[in-house]
């Protein structure tokens, strides 16, 4: 029931000034789904945008993701009220495990953001960078509501079978770097 832009706007690799006029532009334009991440060290640059622009919250969708090494329930829950002060909201979109941890189960990690879901915090959970053999372990093993599997995608890189897994469990697919990197 949740509707996604199908273009958003990534902001991997986006800093100062240049970066948030960048996250103005688009603003702008009419982008209406932002996508950042703590690791990317810029949501201050995103909030501070999304505030300056004026268009209402619920008019803008916002993804962010967790860092890639702090994926212990109580480092997911900690960051993401710190990515909320800097994003200057009270929730995003939709909220991402940005990595699969090596040390760290997934069922543990999705735990938190089932809690941040249900505390109203996120509408929509889900991962980033997982195979498919991981993203079905997550669905079937640890029955975690997922709605998305973020994963680079372009016609360089075809991720056949992470989309056949993700069309069997009925799991959006959202696809970064669409254009190769310029390749």
């Amino acid at each position: 029931g949740v509707l996604i832009p199908v273009l958003g706007f990534g902001t991997v690799g986006i800093e100062g000034n240049d970066g948030l006029a960048a996250i103005r532009t688009a603003l702008e334009l009419g982008v209406r789904h932002i996508d950042t991440a703590q690791g990317y060290g810029n949501e201050d640059l995103v909030g501070l945008a999304l505030k300056e622009s004026g268009i209402p919250r619920d008019e803008v969708f916002l993804t962010t993701k967790c860092f890639r090494d702090r994926m212990h329930p109580n480092e997911i829950k900690t960051d993401f009220e710190a990515s909320l002060r800097k994003l200057q909201t009270d929730y995003v979109d939709m909220l991402l495990l940005h990595w699969p941890s090596q040390t760290i189960p997934f069922s543990d990690s999705l735990g938190a953001l089932v809690d941040l879901q249900r505390a109203g915090k996120t509408q929509l959970i889900g991962v980033s960078n997982y195979t498919s053999d991981q993203l079905r372990e997550v669905l079937e093993d640890v029955g975690a509501d997922v709605a998305c599997n973020q994963i680079e995608y372009h016609c360089l890189l075809s991720q056949r079978h992470i989309l056949d897994v993700a069309s069997r469990y009925d799991v959006m697919v959202t696809g970064y770097c669409p254009i190769a990197r310029g390749r």
